[in-house]
């Protein structure tokens, strides 16, 4: 699993070649200008819904998470 916050990084034909060639569930972090603590509340309220998502979605896929906490998947490789 691969947390970060370049919002692009799907965008980057090499960097998201390599996310689907590793396999990997990739969550982006799309909460804009956001503090760290809340960042780290925004991540903290997403934990069951990215933990519901590994369990049903096979790798790769590339997710947000938004400022409120809310996960979906946004690219499918």
């Amino acid at each position: 699993m691969v947390l970060t916050k370049d919002k692009l990084i799907r965008k980057r034909p090499i960097e998201r070649e390599a996310l689907v060639a590793a396999d990997v569930r990739a969550f982006v972090f799309t909460g804009g200008n956001m503090s760290g603590v809340e960042m780290a509340e925004s991540i903290v309220a997403a934990i069951p819904r990215m933990l519901r998502l590994i369990a049903a979605a096979k790798p790769p896929f590339i997710a947000r998470i938004t400022g409120s906490g809310a996960v979906d998947v946004i690219d499918e490789a």
